[in-house]
């Protein structure tokens, strides 16, 4: 369903199209040019630097950034609303407690050679920047320059807040960003 479904023009209140594909958005697009309608103003995908694990599949409705979503987003410049965008706090717990405190849910999702290799990347760049691994992963998906990108964030509590609100100032460059990608299978724009 697009936009104008739901507000009257002079409204000023976003839509967000939840879990698209591209072909949706696409035939969506297309209807709405074709009919004088307003297209997507934003659309909301799984995105985080943390990847789910080649293994883990436990809901095939939902989409996942990958090169060819990635690409799309950048030719059709349509902002991307980043859910999960800190990976179930995968950096974070590992930094914290180490991987054998990952839940075994956690741990079928997220542990992987890529993910571990990210972390090291991550852990790095909270180094130089004296924050949080939490707000790297964060200002990862904020930074982007290819996609406008907005990450949703999900706290338990107040310092999981006050740790997420660290990155709202950071901005990484595109070396950075390709820093966190470095020697690994998906690269964005690949």
């Amino acid at each position: 369903v697009g936009s104008d479904n739901f507000f009257r023009p002079g409204d000023s209140i976003t839509y967000i199209e939840a879990m698209t594909v591209i072909a949706r958005v696409l035939n969506y697009t297309e209807y709405a040019k074709n009919h004088g309608l307003k297209g997507f103003c934003a659309s909301q995908i799984k995105w985080s630097l943390a990847r789910t694990s080649p293994s883990y599949a436990d809901d095939p409705t939902l989409v996942e950034m990958n090169a060819s979503e990635f690409e799309f987003y950048k030719e059709s410049q349509i902002p991307v609303i980043a859910f999960a965008s800190q990976g179930k706090g995968f950096f974070s717990k590992v930094y914290n407690s180490g991987v054998d405190s990952l839940s075994d849910k956690a741990k079928e999702r997220y542990l992987c050679e890529d993910n571990l290799r990210r972390y090291e990347a991550v852990k790095t760049l909270a180094q130089k920047y004296n924050t949080s691994v939490g707000a790297i992963a964060v200002a990862w998906i904020a930074s982007q320059t290819d996609v406008c990108a907005m990450p949703i964030i999900g706290c338990k509590n107040k310092a999981q807040l006050t740790d997420s609100l660290k990155s709202a100032d950071l901005v990484l460059t595109q070396e950075e960003i390709e820093f966190c990608m470095e020697n690994n299978d998906f690269k964005l724009g690949a």
